[in-house]
């Protein structure tokens, strides 16, 4: 039951058209060819894997000389390596997924201004069925209302002015550059400062007002 080895491989393929029977007659079944389980060898392929029978011991033919005939399909098997070993075909090719189109909003164009319950005036770029992004923005001294949601974690994005972020009664001095990242559940408010604040605000699950709660 050993591997069967040797430097030297020779190989005579007979390919008919119908019915195709390709006879290898080899010294080195390394190159193509594995031990299987039930006395069986198997050919080593990218797509499948193909049963041989394997010839009895008692046969009469040296292990190094022993002939194969493997059975191929005529439509996936015409290229055949003529230096030894079956040339391993290329698996096919996956389907292309069609991929949705590029969708691009406009902050002046697609986002008109609204104003939340929380009281921020928001531009909403995108909303889909996963997440939300918006810009809001609040004069200067002007905040929003305390607020949390019980769905939605949050990341606001300052990209302009600047003022205080309050989180669960700790408060933070932010400016342009800075992310907050607002948990489920965790009440919020931010105020503006001297100049204002425009900041994104990013949320998964998307922005909804019934998952807007006050207090």
């Amino acid at each position: 039951g050993a591997d069967y080895q040797n430097t030297a491989p020779r190989a005579r393929f007979e390919v008919p058209d119908v019915d195709v029977a390709a006879r290898i007659e080899a010294d080195d079944f390394e190159a193509g060819f594995r031990k299987g389980e039930e006395g069986a060898l198997k050919v080593r392929d990218p797509c499948e894997s193909l049963q041989v029978p394997r010839i009895p011991p008692d046969a009469g033919v040296a292990p190094a000389r022993r002939q194969v005939q493997l059975e191929f399909d005529v439509a996936r098997r015409r290229d055949l390596d003529l230096a030894g070993c079956v040339r391993p075909l290329a698996c096919p090719s996956p389907r292309r997924l069609e991929s949705p189109p590029v969708e691009v909003r406009n902050r002046e164009r697609d986002a008109a201004p609204f104003t939340t319950k929380d009281g921020s005036t928001v531009r909403e770029y995108l909303h889909t069925g996963n997440q939300s992004l918006a810009e809001a923005s609040l004069h200067p001294g002007r905040a929003t209302q305390r607020h949390h949601h019980r769905l939605s974690e949050e990341i606001y994005l300052v990209l302009e002015g600047g003022g205080s972020m309050e989180l669960e009664g700790e408060e933070r001095e932010v400016g342009p550059g800075d992310a907050i990242l607002i948990p489920p559940g965790a009440r919020h408010r931010i105020t503006a400062g001297a100049v204002g604040i425009r900041f994104l605000c990013c949320c998964v699950p998307p922005y909804s007002d019934e998952d807007t709660y006050f207090g």
